[in-house]
């Protein structure tokens, strides 16, 4: 049976293989295999697609092809379409996790990338680049309340589901508009990621891993009941703070199971 890895990287990581998470992905990775980098979400495609290309091509492969893919209708050119069939890693730059919903949600490349789930393949991305991989996916800064508007959110590249990722989570201090977004979803888990630390997710054993230097918060999502003056009230979230090494899968029922 193939088995696909999914990384989802806190943002700010230091890009050396001397990094943990480099190193597992470098330990996963097809020798001299295919790379393919989007750098779709940021407002500096070339230079920064150019960086992250020479990283790649001096630690993973020679096969490094970075993907200019910013437009809708690029998502539909048959020369995008093959690069990303043919890689055996995908990568997704930080930047404007909207960017990318717009220019790769529901198009043909979306659908390899969703397929390519059945192949021996590792598709990560930092930052928005991990934000966007799941159902949901969170937009705004800030958000100041929990009622019905209070945060803007747009549905993602569905690689995974049940499963909504924030990152920059401790420096940035997302947690209040974490909670916004999943009282929203209540089938959906949680996870806010810190600076320089990744969940890795394996689809053959469907387990997560925490693997970097700062922490993982794994939020349960509550239950929920109206009172009276129309506000709706939530009870029970669960909140979980991983480290290193830490193992978990999540049920049908937004619950979580650790190993």
């Amino acid at each position: 049976m193939s088995r696909a890895y999914l990384f989802f990287l806190g943002g700010t990581e230091w890009y050396d293989l001397g990094n943990p998470i480099f190193k597992r992905m470098k330990d996963l990775f097809r020798d001299d295999g295919n790379i393919v980098i989007l750098p779709t979400a940021t407002s500096y495609p070339k230079s920064t697609g150019e960086s992250y290309g020479q990283f790649f091509r001096r630690n993973f492969s020679s096969n490094v092809n970075v993907v200019p893919l910013l437009e809708r209708r690029d998502s539909s050119q048959e020369g995008y379409i093959r690069s990303v069939e043919k890689a055996d890693l995908v990568f997704f730059t930080g930047g404007n996790q909207y960017r990318l919903i717009k220019a790769l949600r529901d198009t043909p490349v979306n659908d390899v990338l969703i397929n390519k789930l059945d192949e021996e393949v590792l598709i990560g991305g930092t930052s928005a680049g991990a934000m966007v991989l799941g159902d949901i996916a969170i937009l705004n800064t800030e958000c100041t309340g929990l009622d019905e508007d209070d945060v803007e959110w747009d549905y993602g590249l569905d690689l995974i589901r049940r499963v909504t990722v924030d990152t920059h989570f401790v420096m940035r201090k997302r947690l209040w508009r974490f909670l916004c977004l999943l009282s929203k979803f209540p089938e959906n888990i949680g996870i806010g990621i810190a600076e320089d630390t990744s969940v890795i997710y394996d689809t053959y054993r469907r387990e997560f891993e925490v693997l970097g230097d700062d922490y993982v918060l794994l939020i349960e999502p509550p239950y929920q009941r109206s009172p009276k003056n129309g506000k709706t009230e939530r009870y029970g979230y669960k909140v979980h703070v991983l480290t290193d090494g830490a193992t978990f899968s999540v049920t049908r029922g937004a619950r979580v199971f650790f190993r």
